[in-house]
């Protein structure tokens, strides 16, 4: 699991219940992770670091999609 920056991530509330998450982004101990999920968005998503998407591309390597949206839109 990468280690999410709380201070950076945010919620869209209501009623004091987050519904909706607006901003995600993780601590620099996640980009020694080549592939991770968060609970944050309730491992829907995997996410990469920088050393993982180059190898896929320099290989050219096809199935992947990457996207540098952090959270998807529904």
């Amino acid at each position: 699991m990468g280690e999410e920056d709380l201070s950076a991530c945010e919620y869209e509330t209501q009623g004091g219940v987050p519904i909706q998450l607006l901003n995600l982004a993780f601590k620099d101990s996640a980009q020694g992770l080549p592939v991770f999920k968060t609970c944050f968005e309730s491992c829907l998503t995997v996410f990469c670091n920088a050393r993982f998407m180059n190898a896929v591309e320099d290989f050219s390597l096809t199935g992947v999609v990457f996207d540098e949206n952090l959270v998807p839109q529904y």
